[in-house]
């Protein structure tokens, strides 16, 4: 009997995926070679004048020449000679055919409108276009195709990268910075739902992308919340340093509110008679949970509109990881806000007691928020302020102003003015369950 022996896998899968692979970017990757390209079989020997000046002869006698020895010694010969070190290529634009017969090298525009050397009816090409800077240094390089090799060499220190661990899913930020480079510039947008040990946001960062990560495990403040804040920190592994990363920028976490801490906030309306029935009968009071309760009878109490007399102090009751327990916990009302609206916000300020946000909503209209604690700033505080302040409409053109608690604002609204005036605690409740306009 033989021993089941099955192949070892020694290959995984990435998947690129587009919208219309027609408006796909991608930038090459490249993989540092030292071996020799022997279809550069000639040497222009005087490379600085002239093009039409410019001799060849073979590579063979070039290296004579230089009287080389050793296997370093030619590769460090291609280095120090790469823009005297051309292959001829046959190619069929008009441009490069028009010089079949010329013994000289001469400029050409492509069809494309690049600059490049014809001779004879060839295309020059230069063995200085395969220098390429990676890892920080200039090398030369091919292209990585779809079999990536070379991350192999960087799965050594993985496990330390960033100083946190995750057992079967961490992954190597040099694999990290070969997609994210594949796919992106500098300045766009990387995703990452399952954020697991923080490769993604923390490559992205060090190559200066935007990113959003997303993680519902409870490892999150001890795995990619520390490793990002040594990032910004400098944290030097990883890519750090053939990017030349030496710390820097901000990052933004948020915690949700969970479904069940939802629930444990409710204050219900109900006859002792209705809440008899519901301990009666579980399979009802499964489907009333999901509907009637919460459309209801819980409507006014997961929106307590006194919260909004005191908008910077809210609370609400948050599991704590006991069973049965929760804890009061502080909930920003004023970031909230501006996700429930879809505000692209613009600014964020602290004036004189009001909290101000400027930005502009999906429907493009210019936004003003106005935040301020009922019981501190009265209608009167707020007209004053109105008028007083640089975000008076008539010089911000603004489209829409959302304000907490009752007020007068309206009334300052001239004739050929168009602003509308709407109360935030009204906006909430909207936009909290009127679900047919989602």
């Amino acid at each position: 009997a033989h021993e089941d022996v099955k192949p070892v896998r020694y290959k995984e899968y990435g998947l690129l995926y587009s919208k219309n692979k027609i408006n796909v970017n991608i930038n090459p990757q490249y993989v540092e070679t030292d071996e020799i390209d022997e279809r550069y079989n000639k040497f222009i020997l005087n490379i600085d004048d002239q093009p039409e000046k410019w001799q060849i002869i073979s590579i063979n006698d070039a290296r004579k020449r230089a009287g080389l020895h050793t296997t370093n010694e030619k590769l460090q010969f291609y280095y120090q000679n790469a823009k005297s070190i051309i292959q001829l290529v046959t190619n069929d634009q008009d441009v490069f055919k028009k010089t079949i017969g010329k013994k000289k090298f001469q400029k050409v525009i492509t069809t494309t409108g690049l600059e490049r050397f014809a001779y004879d009816g060839s295309k020059v090409v230069f063995y200085s276009d395969k220098l390429k800077t990676i890892g920080g240094r200039e090398v030369f390089g091919i292209n990585s195709g779809d079999l990536w090799i070379d991350v192999v060499d960087h799965v050594n220190d993985m496990m330390n990268e960033g100083g946190v661990s995750l057992t079967n899913g961490k992954k190597p930020e040099f694999l990290l910075q070969r997609i994210i480079e594949l796919c992106t510039n500098p300045g766009d947008l990387v995703f990452d739902f399952c954020l697991g040990s923080g490769t993604t946001c923390a490559v992205a960062t060090k190559l200066f992308r935007k990113w959003v990560g997303i993680e519902l495990m409870d490892y999150f403040y001890t795995l990619p919340l520390n490793r990002m804040i040594r990032v910004i920190n400098g944290e030097g592994r990883g890519i750090s340093q053939s990017v030349k990363w030496s710390g820097g920028g901000f990052f933004k976490y948020i915690e949700l509110e969970y479904f069940y801490d939802t629930l444990n906030n409710l204050v219900l309306n109900r006859a002792k008679e209705q809440q008899l029935a519901l301990e009666t009968n579980p399979e009802f009071k499964e489907n009333y949970m999901l509907s009637y309760m919460l459309d209801v009878e819980s409507k006014g109490s997961l929106l307590n509109i006194q919260s909004f007399v005191h908008p910077f102090d809210y609370q609400l009751n948050i599991a704590s990881g006991v069973v049965g327990e929760s804890k009061p916990t502080k909930v920003d009302l004023v970031e909230t806000l501006n996700y429930l609206i879809g505000l692209h916000v613009e600014t964020i300020q602290s004036i004189r007691g009001f909290q101000v946000v400027t930005g502009k909503n999906p429907a493009g209209e210019r936004t003003l928020i106005i935040w301020r604690d009922l019981e501190e700033k009265s209608n009167k505080d707020l007209e004053e302020f109105f008028r007083k302040s640089d975000y008076n409409p008539r010089d911000m053109e603004f489209d829409l102003i959302y304000v907490n608690g009752d007020n007068n604002l309206e009334n300052l609204r001239l004739p050929d003015e168009t602003w509308k005036v709407r109360l935030i605690e009204e906006e909430f409740l909207r936009l909290m369950f009127d679900t047919e306009t989602l």
